[in-house]
């Protein structure tokens, strides 16, 4: 049975996270990243390597709102937040050394794609922060299980 969605799960860090995930996927396919004198080449023709980091950072991206969403318990959303922040942050430094050492003219795809990994970095660093600060108390009360007594046999 499917876990129900919950939409109002969602805060803003998953919603930048994957809002930035999808223009990330969008701008790998159908804007142009390189420009050289033969013409210019999508970020899928242009980084044949790289393109996988993206690809993965993207859809990770796109899985923590996922996950935000339909799971009770929030140890697997926080996962995804970290994997999320960490990938994300290695795939826009990635991008960054790739622009100026190409042998072609980074054009407005590269720049677009750099600012969606750095958007969905934000994204997994602002879904980590809304975890922070929670504190038990008479509003928050720690979930309890009762344990058999351990008494002499």
């Amino acid at each position: 049975m499917a876990a129900p969605v919950r939409i109002s799960h969602l805060r803003r860090g998953e919603l930048i996270a994957a809002a930035s995930a999808v223009v990330l996927l969008v701008v790998l396919f159908a804007l142009p990243w390189f420009g050289a004198s033969h013409g210019t080449v999508t970020g899928w023709h242009g980084l044949p390597v790289l393109r996988w980091l993206i690809i993965v950072c993207a859809v990770c991206g796109l899985l923590l709102a996922f996950f935000q969403q339909t799971r009770r318990a929030p140890a697997l959303p926080v996962v995804m937040s970290v994997i999320v922040t960490a990938l994300a942050l290695v795939t826009a430094i990635v991008v960054v050394i790739r622009l100026p050492t190409s042998a072609d003219t980074p054009q407005v795809g590269a720049y677009v794609g750099l600012a969606a990994a750095l958007g969905t970095f934000v994204g997994g660093v602002s879904s980590l922060r809304d975890e922070d600060g929670w504190q038990p108390g008479p509003e928050h009360p720690v979930e309890r299980v009762s344990l058999p007594s351990s008494g002499p046999r």
